[in-house]
Formats: structure tokens, sequence, C-alpha cells
């Protein structure tokens, strides 16, 4: 069976451009048959993230450029989220409480695992492995330890990991762990 998605991220600042990349996506997507969901890859709030459960920013930066599109964000945390300096885990949480608020929001947990047919996702907060010693609350080897035993126990056919730092990349801020070195 098929599943189809689409990524998006680095998106939250409510300006035209993002009205656009929605308008793109609902013309991608009607043209392959449909999505089932997003994948949504963290910055979701531009510049500092949000300060509350009921900070104007979900409408105009997520529900208003997204109405459009009538599907399941899976979202996961950016550095941006956490706060110009990253180290506000308040404005994560924040995030996180938003899922009991959106239907279309989905974010359980900083980092969580949903099954779509044959496929396990594994929603990271890669910041966690950037900076988690830097962080408050966070202790990385958690994520770390929970994933590894995700994994080892799914009977998926596939298994994709998505979180907002790239793995492996050949951008200019490098691969995680390397980051801007």
């Amino acid at each position: 069976k098929v599943v189809r998605f689409v990524v998006l991220g680095d998106g939250g600042e409510g300006n035209d451009a993002q009205f656009k990349v929605a308008d793109a996506v609902k013309t991608v997507c009607a043209d392959k048959g449909g999505c089932e969901f997003a994948l949504y890859l963290g910055d979701n709030f531009y510049d500092s993230g949000v300060d509350a459960i009921d900070d104007s920013q979900f409408e105009a930066k997520f529900e208003l450029p997204y109405a459009n599109l009538d599907f399941t964000f899976y979202v996961v945390l950016g550095n941006h989220d956490y706060g110009s300096l990253s180290i506000s885990s308040d404005k994560a949480n924040f995030e996180v409480l938003y899922h009991d608020v959106s239907a279309r929001w989905y974010m359980p947990s900083r980092y969580y695992k949903v099954n779509h047919e044959h496929v396990d996702f594994f929603g990271l907060d890669t910041n966690q492995f950037m900076v988690g010693s830097l962080m408050f609350d966070i202790d990385s080897d958690d994520q770390a330890q929970w994933f590894d035993s995700q994994v080892s126990a799914s009977d998926a056919q596939w298994k994709i990991a998505y979180g907002h730092h790239p793995y492996r990349s050949n951008g200019q801020h490098g691969n995680a762990g390397e980051y801007e070195g």
C-alpha cells in the first residue's frame, strides 16, 4: 500500500511565502492522489517560539496559512521553537500542549512514534542532541534510549525518523552533531 505525505519545515513566519507553499502543497497533493499527512520539521514559530498555549502565533503562523490543507501535521521542534537562545523548554512545552487544542497539530510529546499502514514514523527532538546539556530539563539519553527501544520493537516494513536537524547534510550548517563546526 502507498503512504502519501508531504514534508515541510522552517515555515513559521505567517508571511505570503508560507501561504504560497500551502497552495503549492494542495496542488501537488491533489495531482498525486492526495496526501494523508504532513511531517512538519520545526522552526514552527520564528523568531523565538510561542509564549503561551493561546499565543496568537498558532493562528497566524499555522492555522491560517495551512487552512486549505485537510490533513494532520506531525510536528517536531526546531531550534527557534525553544526561543532565541534555544534553551527555553517552556516555549517548547506550549507547542506540545497545543496538541490538545488543534485537530491538525499532532505533537503529543517532544518525541513520539506514529504508525501509518506499514510505516512507523519517529518524530525526534533533534535539539536535544544538539544542545541537550544546555537545556534545563532535557536529557538526550532518555530520547536516545526511547528511540532505540521503539525501533527494536517495531515490526513495520519501513521506519522513518524525522527531526529538524538533518543527520547527514551537504547544506551550510553541516551534519547533526557537527553543526557549523
